[in-house]
């Protein structure tokens, strides 16, 4: 578990995979890193959330834009002798025109999905007053999924999305949707993935 700008990162691997939990391992990131098995191949899953357009509860934390890539930064300089496949998940924060700038600090290929995580005409978590949302669309995608190595996904897909009541009235689990994927984990897509397939 991290401390974020807004509570806490916090990353959940199944009790049955054994998981060697790296903790909170860039200093002043919001991040958990932890590595464990998949089948033969160790995978590295780094969980964040990266700085808001707002201080929040980190006031030395850099914010914005700025605040992302010093984030990423230091994630890609810590990752940068970790070999094997790496997912890099969580409330990225990251505006549309930051994620290609972004992907290229780490070599990493973004998960595709199709709807918004951040949906507050839609997601009543803040209450009726967060529908008066001020940009013409519906939301923005700031969560994200994003591989390197030998690791692959089709897509993404949001989760939580159903209403929850209480006294009557619906209400969102979170600020943001989840977003999930299925991973394929095999040296077919690493660098070296003709020459796994050759070796089938």
């Amino acid at each position: 578990m991290a401390r974020a700008h807004q509570g806490y990162v916090h990353l959940y691997v199944k009790e049955d995979l054994e998981c060697e939990d790296l903790g909170q391992t860039v200093e002043g990131v919001p991040a958990v890193i932890a590595k464990f098995f998949v089948g033969h191949q160790q995978v590295c899953v780094v969980a964040v959330h990266f700085p808001a357009n707002r201080r929040g509860n980190l006031p030395d934390q850099l914010e914005g834009p700025a605040g992302r890539r010093y984030a990423l930064c230091g994630i890609a300089r810590y990752l940068q002798d970790v070999d094997g496949p790496v997912v890099l998940l969580g409330d990225l924060n990251v505006r549309s025109e930051e994620v290609s700038d972004l992907l290229e600090l780490g070599s990493w290929s973004d998960v595709w999905y199709a709807q918004k995580s951040y949906a507050p005409r839609v997601n009543d978590f803040d209450g009726p007053g967060s529908r008066d949302w001020p940009k013409p669309s519906a939301g923005d995608r700031y969560d994200h999924i994003w591989v390197r190595g030998a690791v692959w996904a089709q897509n993404g897909f949001l989760a939580g999305t159903a209403r929850r009541f209480s006294d009557g009235r619906p209400f969102g689990l979170s600020v943001h949707f989840a977003v999930y994927v299925l991973l394929d984990v095999h040296d077919w897509y690493g660098a070296g993935g003709f020459s796994a397939v050759r070796g089938e």
